[in-house]
């Protein structure tokens, strides 16, 4: 056994992720104090003693990235494919808080918990157990997965890592898969939520009729490079159709929350909280969810905003009953005839 480059890597391990790092030194100075290499065993008990505070030292529960370090690192330049030099992650940051979002019970709680595991490791790392780090986020369109991302992100103080598929997925054999490896050295080696979004698009099952190939190609590399992470941040893909998705690569996440369609007492709460700042006239809370029955968040917020722009036009500071009712009715024609049109296509 080289027991100095034990010793060393103890050194530089204490220097990050701390509270797990001195449980599994503990725990191997004990071991070889039994088997009789106690001199070696009170190297390692001295060396986490003379680490320096906890405060001192940036362990993962509490460490956070600002964009000026980021910016400022030369590993922080996003990747880039070959074919266009394009940009394979835009690095966004987030100052969205679940104030933001209105949620289900469920979900929020489940959100909740992966926060509190990770921001509360050293209790896990005690029981010799880690946080979630990988979740799946599967629900009907417009109704938070995006945007609980961007609130993971901000509640961790991290940057986001947004995919961006138009760049990752090429044409060219092998491409995509070369290019998902580089994103996903990017994020091993900068602390930041790295965030799938429309997973979809390359999480498809391999037994798909329509594949030629590249997408078992993309599926297993995806698979072998999950389960090779060893990045800081949590890993979060998202889709609108869990249905078509890989089951192999569903189970390589930690934790699968759903996102379902809201209830009308979520509607309801979700306009009280947009209709607070403004004097409303004409209709409630509860009348504006009735009218918008059927709608995801995302369709109750276009509503909300277009009726919004409504009133500034008319140089009016009261939101009536009238601009709503319109910008509902705006959006009913509009998804009633899109449809008809998609319908007379098909």
């Amino acid at each position: 056994m080289n027991r100095e480059l034990i010793k060393r890597i103890v050194r530089s391990g204490l220097k990050s992720d701390r509270p797990a790092l001195t449980v599994a030194v503990k725990q191997l100075a004990s071991s070889e104090s039994k088997q009789g290499h106690k001199a070696f065993a009170e190297d390692l008990r001295a060396i986490v003693q003379q680490a320096p505070p906890e405060g001192q030292v940036q362990a993962l529960s509490s460490v956070s990235v600002h964009r000026s370090e980021l910016e400022k690192s030369p590993t922080a330049t996003p990747p880039r494919n070959r074919s266009e030099a394009a940009p394979l992650v835009d690095v966004r940051w987030s100052r969205k808080s679940f104030q933001d979002v209105v949620l289900g019970d469920r979900p929020k709680k489940r959100l909740c918990r992966f926060l509190e595991e990770y921001t509360k490791q050293e209790r896990l790392a005690a029981f010799g157990l880690t946080p979630k780090r990988k979740l799946l986020f599967f629900g009907p369109p417009g109704n938070g997965k995006t945007l609980c991302a961007e609130v993971i992100a901000g509640e961790l103080e991290m940057p986001l890592f947004y995919v961006r598929f138009d760049s990752l997925v090429a044409s060219y054999l092998g491409e995509t898969a070369a290019n998902l490896r580089r994103v996903f050295d990017f994020a091993n080696t900068n602390q930041g939520v790295v965030f799938f979004d429309e997973f979809d698009a390359i999480g498809k099952t391999r037994d798909a009729r329509d594949d030629v190939g590249e997408l078992k190609r993309v599926v297993n590399s995806f698979l072998q490079l999950l389960d090779s992470y060893i990045g800081h941040g949590p890993i979060i893909a998202a889709t609108n159709y869990e249905k078509l998705l890989d089951h192999a690569l569903a189970r390589r996440f930690d934790d699968l929350v759903h996102f379902p369609a809201p209830t009308e007492k979520q509607m309801v709460h979700y306009f009280r909280v947009r209709m607070k700042p403004f004097r409303v006239e004409g209709f409630s809370a509860e009348q504006a969810a009735a009218w918008c029955e059927g709608c995801s968040f995302s369709d109750a917020d276009r509503i909300f905003t277009e009726s919004l722009k409504t009133i500034a036009l008319e140089s009016s500071t009261t939101l009536n009953v009238g601009a709503f009712r319109e910008a509902v009715d705006c959006y009913r024609h509009a998804g009633t005839a899109y449809d008809t049109q998609r319908r007379e296509s098909s």
